[in-house]
């Protein structure tokens, strides 16, 4: 244990060995992606659509000219922001001590996908209007036959450019 220079806080830092271990894993590390990655929806297509899902994703997450910003991407990982890191950082100290970083990182993106799933169900502002739950018969803004909610998914990659496939 070596203490802060202010004398209040005691901090253990890793052996050099750890930090060895880390600065490989670190450049080798897997990742994931959570959202609409193109490469497992396959360029998908909305449904009675041209649009592929990842266009309407955008749409309502950032808004467009005729429809109001929904966030249900970014609020999540905002409001989440503490939640992950902690997780990460549990996936990291398990990638130095050598343990299965996929296997962490498959839990974590689905955690992910839920929390998002929740919020597109969650979602009710801003609403509607009036014509459009006329229309599609329920006044949630981003619900309408559930393929954005159910299109959300997540990809895990080994290393900056490999891919690898979910369990």
């Amino acid at each position: 244990m070596l203490k802060a220079k202010t004398g209040v806080k005691k901090k253990e830092l890793p052996a050099s060995q750890d930090l060895k271990k880390f600065d490989k894993v670190s450049k080798t590390a897997p990742q994931v992606r959570v959202g609409y990655p193109a490469s497992e929806l396959g360029g998908r297509k909305y449904p009675g659509s041209v649009a592929p899902v990842i266009s309407v994703a955008v749409w309502n997450e950032f808004g467009t000219k005729n429809i109001p910003a929904r966030s249900f991407l970014r609020s999540v990982l905002a409001e989440r922001r503490r939640e992950h890191r902690n997780a990460i950082r549990k996936i990291a100290e398990a990638g130095i001590r050598g343990g299965d970083m996929l296997k962490l990182l498959n839990v974590l993106g689905l955690q992910v996908v839920g929390q998002i799933q929740q919020r597109i169900t969650s979602l009710r502002e801003p609403p509607n209007k009036p014509s459009t739950i006329r229309r599609k018969k329920t006044d949630n803004p981003l619900i309408d036959t559930g393929f954005l909610r159910s299109s959300t998914t997540f990809e895990l990659r080994r290393g900056k450019n490999g891919k690898t496939k979910k369990d």
